[in-house]
């Protein structure tokens, strides 16, 4: 499935590229440290939501998850879905607000859950499917 199905106006992975650091090889290492100041906090914290949130739900290649968090005037946009693999049901959800840490992704697998994404979990992965405790991302 491709992540422009869950989130019809755009593909949620755009933030990946941010964490280019974390993929280069060990050959672009002195590349690397070269540009270590290309770090951008906003950038990094929305990360660790988009990471906290697919944490929370046990992330994998099975269950088709995706979150988008971008910096915006509030705060951040974050947007999350979880749907089966045939394409229904879908479960969205979106949170416009102040940013304080990684919880926020965290939160918003939370309210999924909530709205019935973990029978999508169950069904696909295991019916002892339970989410995740995530803590002291950094």
């Amino acid at each position: 499935y491709s992540l422009g199905v869950m989130m019809a106006d755009r593909l949620i992975d755009r933030g990946a590229d941010s964490v280019l650091k974390s993929v280069l090889s060990s050959a672009w290492e002195p590349v690397l440290v070269e540009n270590m100041n290309l770090d951008d906090s906003q950038t990094r914290e929305c990360v660790l939501v988009e990471r906290a949130f697919l944490m929370r739900l046990g992330g994998g290649c099975q269950v088709p998850m995706a979150a988008y968090c971008e910096p915006c005037s509030d705060g951040v946009r974050l947007e999350a879905a979880v749907t089966h693999p045939d394409g229904q049901p879908i479960y969205r959800d979106s949170y416009t607000g102040p940013l304080k840490d990684y919880s926020l992704g965290v939160m918003m697998a939370d309210r999924l859950i909530d709205r019935g994404a973990d029978s999508v979990l169950k069904s696909v992965l295991s019916s002892a499917w339970e989410p995740v405790l995530v803590e002291n991302m950094i």
